[in-house]
């Protein structure tokens, strides 16, 4: 399939007609700076999408998921809310099952340059420049935890002339917001940004346990930048920013086990726990947020404060340095019933274990030192070093239940409070250059040491040490380019990366062989053209297979005092075979067309799964396990085979009126499988979504409507299990005690049709 995916990518050298995002600019006209330097989108070997202000306004994106559909092969739905554990992004059929240590993903968030660990659902789109999305490995240029791709937020900067613009939206559901920034110069050469958004969603679903609120979500910010130039080789650039976010609970229903259609537990399948084989089923909500709310709060609150300083300083007409200081400090509390259910699994053990209420802390400071060649040399080099450090600290973990009075009452969890560590050293460097006509080459690498610490403390107010772990690893991630100009406006390229996913530990495990989980890597190999023909029409495409080795995998596993862990083991290889497309036609003067898509093929080609031996029969021996325990050729979870988008866009001038427009999207993202035995699965998704407005001096008013259709397919599926209606049966030829908790599965809850309007005034 993949060499018939390159020789399709090889007729595809005629000159079409296709753009990379929503803008009238042509490719080469677009300037990015995905390799740490100025270059225009056309000139960049690596698969990248791009979105401006511009581009952001018209699609009235508004949310990280938002964006994510117009994006090939790049997933994410903020199914469990915008906590620092539920950023569980997709990008070519790589994805995170579990987050790692503090946090991480396979794919990581830059702002301004600076690394963020904690959660990126709440980062504001209002006060961007622009949006870089950056497929395949980046570990070669951006480091740990850019294991799939990169996503790099550009705020606007300070202006040489005074500017603004102030918005205000309402819309269902108790949708509100006010937004504002302005920029301009001090003196001739201080500079400032100041920014402030209010925006509030009232939430659609109704909790049936109380009727409250499910899934509403509140957020406050402010941002300030300064641009000092002391000299004309100096700029000096400082931001400071602020949120405080205070969210619901996220909307989640729990499908039950009487739903259950397959996988029974019988004297043949003495371990099986039952499963569900079809579209997952979507109940009314059902949750103690009540009883959350007594007790500190239900949902997310976070307080974020981000600071970063960049300097750079031209030092010759050859050469120029850069040093970029970030600091990122988020205060968390959390309080989710995990039983999704409203019920109380293991009431036998301790009351309230999974109706938890907790605190966290997580920093990230970093320091990055790089010098590179400047102008236009024959070749073009970098050399850098970086230096990280993340801690995040679980600082309270209490269980919320009722008495015998049903009085709210806490208690501490059971588990104990963890802090976890991260350093990270890496040097890296880049070089390149045109060794024939045409044809330019080049090479990038980063040496990495990562050391994680994890530290667990008694649950119990005294604090006392219960177990420390701690391991190191080292990893080269280099990449390999080619660029060969076919034209002026036409470049092929190829490139092959090494990425890594960061090592990890099982801190609630049995067995100490499980305690260690070594890093994960992955070889990509891609082809890929970018080109325009002129009149802002321009086009990209990429073929790629990315071998995955050292897979890191979970399974479920429930310990002695009826708690459930997630155990994290490297036990998989995966070959992922793909194909992205993104076309922009400029019909005429007034009709504008964007197309993406994007084929996914990820299969498993070696894994044992003990859950898939069991529901297969297996009696738990090793031998069974073996036998009836692949999943060899199964999808990745979580990752759709298709996924396309189409905007249309048209706009006229109305005399005497104004400028009228009107936007109609579509995004479409085929059924993705829960988990590795491909049995439930989210079923297909349409979004449709539509504007309406006009422009009249500084004036711009707009209608707009969200997935018009109301589609309901969900967010997401998680794997689980429910006992409210009892335990399966034990048979004494199943050898060791087998789970008796029977399968149910998490289903989260989409937003459904939402409509509204926008006013904007420009100043």
């Amino acid at each position: 399939m993949f060499r018939w995916l390159t020789v399709g990518l090889l007729v595809c050298l005629l000159p079409v007609p296709v753009t990379a995002n929503v803008s009238s600019t042509s490719i080469e006209e677009i300037v990015v700076t995905v390799r740490k330097r100025e270059e225009s989108l056309l000139e960049v070997p690596v698969a990248v999408s791009v979105f401006n202000a511009d581009a952001i306004r018209e699609l009235n994106l508004n949310r990280l998921e938002e964006l994510a559909r117009f994006v090939p092969s790049f997933g994410f739905d903020a199914g469990f809310g915008r906590q620092v554990s539920s950023y569980r992004p997709t990008m070519r059929g790589l994805t995170t099952i579990r987050n790692g240590v503090a946090n991480t993903s396979v794919l990581t968030t830059f702002v301004d340059g600076v690394y963020v660990g904690g959660s990126v659902q709440s980062t504001e789109l209002n006060n961007l420049a622009r949006v870089e999305i950056l497929r395949g490995p980046q570990a070669a240029q951006y480091g740990r935890g850019t294991y799939a791709g990169a996503i790099n937020y550009v705020t606007r900067a300070p202006g040489d002339e005074f500017a603004g613009e102030v918005s205000a939206s309402a819309g269902e559901h108790s949708s509100y917001a006010l937004k504002a920034w302005a920029s301009g110069p001090i003196t001739d050469r201080l500079g400032f940004f100041v920014g402030a958004g209010y925006d509030e969603y009232g939430g659609e679903y109704r909790n049936q346990r109380d009727g409250s609120a499910i899934g509403d979500e509140q957020q406050t910010e402010l941002t300030a930048k300064l641009r000092w130039r002391p000299s004309d080789s100096v700029s000096v650039n400082f931001r400071v920013g602020w949120q405080d976010s205070d969210d619901g609970h996220f909307a989640v229903t729990l499908q039950p086990r009487t739903l259950n259609n397959c996988c029974e537990r019988t004297p043949d399948a003495p371990r099986a726990r039952e499963y569900y084989v079809g579209t997952a089923v979507s109940l009314p909500v059902n949750l103690f947020s009540d009883l959350l709310d007594q007790a500190g709060g239900a949902g997310v609150q976070q307080e974020r404060w981000l600071t970063s300083l960049r300097v750079d300083w031209e030092l010759t007409e050859k050469f120029q340095f850069t040093s970029v200081t970030g600091y990122v400090h988020d205060d968390i509390g959390r309080g989710f019933d995990l039983s999704y259910a409203a019920y109380d699994p293991v009431f036998f053990v301790a009351p309230g274990l999974f109706t938890v209420r907790d605190e966290l802390r997580q920093t990230d400071l970093s320091q990055e030192f790089r010098l590179m060649s400047a102008g236009d040399p024959a070749w073009r080099w970098s050399l850098g070093a970086y230096a990280y450090a993340g801690e995040l600290d679980d600082r309270s973990n209490l269980r919320v239940f009722l008495d015998a009075n049903d009085q709210v009452m806490t208690a501490p969890n059971l588990g104990p409070l963890s802090q976890e560590e991260v350093e990270n050293f890496a040097v890296f460097g880049a070089i390149e250059t045109e060794v024939i006509d045409r044809l330019t080459l080049g090479a990038e690498f980063r040496w990495a040491r990562d050391e994680i610490t994890l530290t667990n403390r008694l649950n119990d107010g005294t604090g006392q040490l219960e177990g420390r772990f701690s391991n190191s690893w080292r990893s080269l991630t280099p990449r390999f380019t080619a660029v060969f100009a076919a034209r002026e406006d036409l470049r092929l390229y190829a490139n092959v990366a090494k990425g890594v996913k960061p090592g990890d530990f099982n801190t609630e495990v049995p067995d100490e062989q499980y305690r260690l989980v070594d890093e994960e890597s992955v070889w990509s190999y891609e082809l890929g053209l970018k080109g325009s023909t002129g009149s802002g029409t321009s086009y990209s495409l990429a073929v790629y297979r990315q071998d995955v080795d050292d897979q890191q995998l979970t399974t479920l596993v429930e310990l002695a005092d009826g708690r459930t862990a997630s155990l994290l083991t490297n036990v998989g290889e995966t070959r992922i075979d793909g194909f992205e497309a993104e076309f922009g036609f400029a019909v005429n003067q007034v009709l504008r067309l964007d197309l993406t898509y994007a084929w996914t093929d990820a299969r498993y080609r070696n894994y044992i799964s003990v859950d898939q031996a069991d529901l297969r029969g297996s009696d738990g021996s090793p031998a069974d396990n073996e036998r009836l325990g692949s999943v060899a050729g199964n999808r990745l979870p979580r990752v759709p085979v298709h996924m396309a988008s189409a905007v249309i866009m048209a706009s006229r001038e109305l005399p005497g009126i104004g400028d009228g427009y009107l936007t109609a999207d579509w995004s479409y993202e085929s059924s993705r499988f829960a988990q590795e035995h491909n049995l439930i699965a989210t079923g297909d998704r349409h979004l449709v979504g539509l504007q309406a407005g006009l422009r009249f001096g500084a004036w711009d008013i707009r209608l707009w409507a969200r997935n018009l259709l109301d589609d309901d397919t969900p967010a997401d599926i998680g794997r689980y299990f429910d006992t409210q209606s009892g335990f399966l049966p034990s048979f004494p030829q199943a050898g060791e005690r087998p789970s008796g908790s029977p399968r149910g599965f998490a289903v989260n809850l989409p937003r459904g049709r939402q409509v509204g309007a926008t006013l904007r005034f420009y100043f």
